[in-house]
């Protein structure tokens, strides 16, 4: 593996925490969404928790507009498919950086 530099490493470090968060997220039964006691999904006062939350699902759904939207042009596929799941998996395995995503 090469070596990368410190900017990538923190849009892969972003990229991470951003499909993590989402991922919590949506892998959450919905009727149980900011319940029990986990802290990435328990209910939160915090403003910015919450903004991050949002933010998080937002950006993923931008991923996938921007990737389908290429994949159309190139019949390249990075996602098998847009859900946020498989898109925030994917770039958790494939250590997929979404700057690269998005501003291809």
């Amino acid at each position: 593996r090469m070596a990368i530099s410190t900017a990538e490493a923190s849009a892969m470090h972003s990229t991470l925490i951003i499909a993590s968060m989402a991922l919590d997220l949506t892998g959450q039964d919905w009727t149980q969404l900011g319940h029990g006691g986990d802290p990435n999904v328990v209910s939160s006062t915090d403003l910015v928790v919450t903004v991050d939350r949002v933010l998080a699902l937002f950006v993923v759904r931008i991923v996938a507009l921007i990737a389908h939207r290429q994949s159309r042009k190139t019949r390249a596929y990075v996602y098998s498919d847009l859900s946020t799941t498989t898109i925030c998996k994917t770039a958790t395995d494939r250590e997929i950086q979404w700057d690269d995503v998005i501003s291809s």
